[in-house]
């Protein structure tokens, strides 16, 4: 994947300008997310679908599949979080 490609989806998905250097290393490198990466890629829309897009690119030139993406995501409000 390029890093104009990468960066495009970032900036499609809004990502945070502190995670994207992260993001970009998880991607490229495979580093290993940090907590605070990996609890809002596990837990916030926006991060869910860029990983997603992501996931469908890299799909492309590989035989390997990953799952279909999710197409729906739900954020929670502080009321459900504090259930």
């Amino acid at each position: 994947m390029k890093t104009q490609q990468l960066d495009s989806i970032l900036k499609k998905h809004g990502i945070h300008s502190k995670f994207r250097t992260e993001f970009r290393a998880v991607v490229t490198h495979g580093k290993r997310p940090s907590k605070e990466l990996l609890t809002r890629l596990d837990c916030v829309a926006n991060y869910k679908a860029a990983l997603d897009e992501v996931r469908v690119e890299l799909s492309k030139s590989v035989r390997h599949k990953f799952p279909p993406p999710i197409t729906h995501y739900e954020s929670l409000d502080l009321e459900t979080v504090a259930r």
